[in-house]
């Protein structure tokens, strides 16, 4: 009973020493004698265009990105100002970069990395104070119509009017995900 108890303990400890782990973009492959780590490559880059982006999170977004650092993927070097192709892609909640090549000078290397996710959120230029003040000029001149078709126009139907035309349009302001065009990308090199 010992040896099939021992005998059973061994498989498991030689079990959890040859079984790979993956944690946080680190591959530890262990064996009996030595541990060796492959850390995941990091590429730093920003939107080529020195503008901010609105992009729609439903929709596939062709987009080039510009490489900040040097940096050596799979041996190969990538000097900073390479070009990344790629594109943002609706994932999960927002969008996610995911790079399909570098062009590295005259040449175009095959580049598989994509980014965290780019949550969603209010269009603020759907929100401002100027679209709010239209949407509110807006209803509070619903208002004077539904007023003057009822019979006489009443201040509290203006304002009342005003007020749902500022809720709606803040309510109804479509969710973007905005890149601003300093805003480091991180690429997780695949």
């Amino acid at each position: 009973m010992k040896r099939l108890i021992l005998g059973s303990l061994s498989f498991l400890a030689l079990f959890a020493i040859a079984a790979p782990a993956v944690r946080a973009g680190v591959i530890l492959t262990k064996s009996a004698t030595t541990v060796q780590t492959k850390q995941s490559t990091l590429v730093s880059a920003v939107i080529a265009e020195d503008e901010t982006l609105y992009l729609d999170e439903d929709l596939t977004h062709e987009q080039n990105l510009r490489i900040n650092n040097t940096t050596t993927v799979n041996g190969v070097s990538l000097p900073a100002g390479s070009i990344v192709r790629g594109r943002f892609e609706p994932f999960d909640g927002g969008l996610r970069y995911v790079a399909n090549s570098v062009r590295v000078g005259d040449r175009t290397i095959r580049l598989r990395a994509n980014s965290e996710v780019f949550d969603a959120r209010k269009d603020p230029r759907e929100t401002s104070v100027g679209s709010i003040a239209t949407d509110s000029a807006i209803g509070a001149a619903a208002g004077a119509a539904i007023g003057e078709i009822f019979g006489s126009i009443d201040v509290l139907e203006v304002l009342g009017g005003a007020a749902a035309g500022a809720v709606v349009g803040n309510v109804t302001a479509p969710t973007v995900v905005i890149i601003e065009s300093d805003t480091p990308i991180i690429l997780y090199v695949q």
